[in-house]
């Protein structure tokens, strides 16, 4: 039998015990991580797709799995034999989740997700949504936890310190800036769940999740007070002793959900991405207000340390240019993307195009297996940009403006950056 339709079927029968109609399965962990440990890709082994993005949803006699246009093709392949439906993820025509169970169930009936890998922002409009067909969401425990039975176990790298030579300013001057803006928000305390601000409060990094260096775990900040819930056997001495110096406290991993039910000492604040479950748990014994955490943004803001630290990672690039004056955008390899006559502006985040960059009168024009396409996109929030230019330069110099946040990735040649020659 279909390995796929054999495990969609134990769900069915774990969903007639707790007496939901349908159970939606995400792509995401109890930290809302866009990149997962193998521990909670539950979409993928209830699904076959391995998409990076992507959600599952079971009723009791009919499945779909909504992802988005990168992945069309490749969804259509892997839920073959299913028993899925493939929903084309934000085409007009594709209904959304909560208007796909209002037509096929019947008021009254109940729909379950998990709430430690739900957050509490897409729960609270999935409920709203549910409630025009007069269906009720409820929080059901983890089903993969039964179902699952050679799941991966939680990931137990050990964290380690990064440096004040590499950080520039100490944990615990860090949490005191982070206490201070807890008392102009008149809470006591804050749920901090996003692994990366974690790993940016306590200067410590990670391995548990591929190509990111972060580490599972909460950091719970008051007013007076800091805890780690982290797996302890984790952490080695060092760090252990990092920790202490620094005032903060360790407790088990599993026991955040607890803690917060019994917490009974004011108002606290938890960010809307804190996973359902603890935002739950949190309300039991304390008013919650949903704001943002301040370390989104107080770690946007780098110190002299961490600008002296890109610099050092990319030397002087914008040095070069104005030295040399003819800049040049280099694939990995060392292949000329781009040469211009001079350089407009620099952006020295990482990003991929799909080829060659050349002017052209109709504006951007890649070159792709040997033939020009205007206005190829470079995805999200990037630009390279060649233009001509008339000027001192001369008639068809051409100059390069290039803009783009770190991390951008789209299909095609890597460009290591923006380097002068």
């Amino acid at each position: 039998m279909n390995r796929i339709s054999d495990r969609i079927e134990a769900l069915r029968r774990f969903m007639q015990t707790k007496g939901i109609s349908a159970f939606i399965v995400p792509s995401t962990d109890p930290h809302s991580g866009e990149y997962v440990p193998a521990h909670w890709e539950s979409r993928k082994w209830i699904s076959g797709f391995t998409g990076s993005a992507g959600t599952a949803v079971i009723t009791m006699s009919q499945g779909g799995l909504w992802t988005d246009s990168r992945y069309f093709l490749q969804a259509e392949e892997q839920l073959q034999g299913s028993g899925l439906i493939l929903f084309k993820d934000r085409l007009p025509e594709t209904p959304s989740i909560a208007d796909w169970l209002g037509s096929i169930l019947k008021p009254g009936e109940k729909v379950g997700i998990d709430g430690w890998v739900n957050s509490t922002s897409e729960a609270l409009q999935l409920q709203k949504a549910l409630e025009k067909y007069h269906l009720e969401l409820v929080n059901v425990e983890d089903p993969f936890h039964l179902l699952w039975r050679d799941r991966p176990s939680l990931p137990l790298n050990p964290p380690f310190i990064l440096p004040l030579e590499y950080s520039g300013e100490a944990c615990n001057q860090k949490i005191s800036r982070i206490q201070a803006i807890l008392k102009e928000n008149q809470v006591n305390g804050i749920l901090i769940s996003a692994l990366d601000e974690i790993a940016w409060t306590l200067n410590l990094r990670g391995t548990d999740v591929h190509c990111n260096p972060v580490f599972v775990s909460y950091l719970f900040i008051t007013s007076t007070s800091s805890t780690l819930y982290i797996q302890p056997d984790k952490l080695t001495d060092e760090v252990r002793r990092y920790l202490e110096t620094n005032h903060v406290s360790i407790k088990d991993y599993t026991q955040i959900a607890q803690e917060l039910e019994e917490h009974k000492e004011g108002c606290l604040q938890l960010p809307s991405s804190t996973n359902y479950t603890l935002y739950q748990a949190a309300s039991k014994s304390s008013q919650v207000k949903l704001l943002e955490s301040p370390v989104l943004y107080l770690k946007s803001i780098k110190n002299a340390t961490e600008i002296a630290g890109f610099k050092q990672a990319r030397p002087s690039l914008l040095d070069q240019a104005l030295k040399n004056g003819r800049p040049v955008v280099l694939a990995a390899g060392g292949e000329v993307l781009v040469q211009a006559d001079f350089l407009l502006a620099v952006g020295v985040g990482d990003l991929q195009v799909d080829g060659p960059v050349v002017q052209h009168r109709l504006g951007v024009v890649a070159e792709v297996d040997g033939e020009q396409r205007v206005g190829v996109g470079l995805g999200r929030g990037a630009r390279l940009v060649a233009v001509g230019h008339k000027g001192a330069a001369g008639e068809g110099a051409v100059a390069v403006l290039l803009a783009a946040p770190i991390g951008v990735a789209v299909g095609g040649v890597h460009a290591a950056g923006v380097v002068l020659i």
